[in-house]
């Protein structure tokens, strides 16, 4: 009986293996959920009408419930959240962008484009 040899693996590769497979590497999804929720605690309103949603590549998807907090976010203020949080979770991990999706809570709709919007109201 043959056995295999087996070449001597990186230990952080191991135990990233490992996390993966017991889903234990999702404690990144819940930081940064974490993070937007420190970031917006002092806006009772964002509080209110936003929802961290998926983390993935560094990429925080927030759902928004109102299209005219939606388009606030998306105009005025993504910018200072996205440095906000990035401060926030500075040493446990990395947010790049912020992505932010109007879903209706009555509705079954994923995204809307604002500009689009507003522009078939104004013309």
């Amino acid at each position: 009986m043959e056995t295999k040899s087996r070449e001597p693996e990186i230990l952080k590769d191991v135990i990233k293996k490992w996390l993966k497979r017991t889903g234990l590497d999702s404690w990144k999804r819940y930081s940064a959920f974490s993070i937007w929720n420190q970031a917006i605690q002092e806006d009772e309103n964002l509080v209110k009408h936003t929802f961290p949603n998926r983390f993935s590549a560094s990429i925080l998807e927030i759902i928004v419930d109102s299209p005219v907090y939606y388009y606030e976010l998306i105009h005025f203020h993504r910018a200072n959240l996205l440095k906000k949080i990035q401060e926030i979770g500075e040493e446990k991990i990395y947010i790049k962008d912020i992505r932010f999706i109007f879903k209706d809570p009555d509705k079954k709709t994923q995204k809307l484009d604002i500009d689009k919007t507003i522009r078939s109201f104004i013309f």
